[in-house]
């Protein structure tokens, strides 16, 4: 009988920034808010990684209802706690995170995707410095001012960074 080979793209053993953002069900007493980002914390060290940035969820109103079926009781939310966390691991090991989001009954829905490390909070806008913004009405090209991205591009961007 003979034995099972697995290999490992280098791609799935480098350590990479990822970061998730969750909708926690709204129906969650305020002290077992912290007990469910810690929950994910663990799965997130347990995989290997190492949490470099969160945002404690708040309350939010969700932009449609969503339903949701745990242990055969039918909900609809109207609002979730939102939080967010990035955090530092390899490619294989995010998935295993993944898996373990999934089984998670308190969790309506998440996002996990692949970010930079810098960045992590947006401040204030900053004035521009190099000089005053070109007038609108000029053709694309022509004034240094990009051309928007095209659907297509942009629908690619974002696959890249979506974990599946």
């Amino acid at each position: 009988m003979g034995g099972m080979i697995i290999s490992l793209d280098m791609e799935e053993m480098e350590t990479k920034i990822y970061e998730i953002g969750f909708n926690l069900v709204p129906h969650l007493a305020e002290d077992k808010i912290a007990a469910e980002v810690a929950d994910i914390k663990a799965i997130i060290e347990k995989n290997k990684g190492t949490v470099i940035y969160e945002e404690a969820p708040k309350l939010r109103p969700l932009a449609y209802d969503i339903a949701t079926t745990t242990a055969g009781v039918k909900r609809t939310h109207s609002q979730a706690y939102f939080g967010f966390i990035k955090f530092e691991t390899t490619g294989s090991d995010v998935m295993e995170v993944k898996i373990a989001l999934d089984k998670k009954d308190t969790i309506i829905r998440y996002l996990l995707i692949k970010t930079i490390k810098d960045n992590t909070m947006y401040g204030t806008k900053m004035a521009r410095t190099d000089g005053p913004r070109p007038k609108k009405g000029k053709e694309d090209g022509k004034d240094g001012v990009p051309s928007p991205m095209s659907q297509a591009d942009m629908d690619k961007t974002i696959d890249e960074l979506v974990i599946e």
